[in-house]
């Protein structure tokens, strides 16, 4: 028994890679640099999906939004709402849709749960 634990021992010390083995393949003037830890998991995909289809919080009715920050939605009527009308236009601020004055940019009201399933 005792002389299986030693060969065990003087197999594991010959057979073990040392840091000159994991650079073999190393050029002339290259410097070895061993990989450490391995990087955590990536993000699942439908995690991200949720991620990407999270709305923000709510804006209050009145409103002013900063101009040249959000996208004016056309075509209203492909997404299930009302046709456009009377000076406002239906705005997409983080994945919510408002109905928001086009003169002065303030928000007239959510409608996001007005909109198809297609939005």
């Amino acid at each position: 028994m005792r002389y299986s634990s030693v060969i065990t021992a003087i197999l594991l010390a010959v057979i073990a890679p040392t840091d000159a083995d994991a650079c073999r393949l190393s050029t002339s003037g290259s410097k070895c640099v061993l990989a450490g830890p391995p990087a955590p998991e990536r993000q699942s995909a439908i995690n991200r999906l949720r991620d990407a289809q999270a709305r923000g919080a709510p804006i209050r009715p009145g409103t002013i939004l900063p101009r040249n920050q959000y996208n004016i939605l056309l075509l209203a009527d492909y997404y299930g709402l009302p046709g456009v009308k009377d000076g406002w236009v239906y705005m997409e601020v983080e994945r919510n849709v408002y109905r928001v004055d086009f003169r002065t940019y303030k928000v007239l009201e959510l409608v996001t749960d007005q909109t198809a399933a297609n939005w």
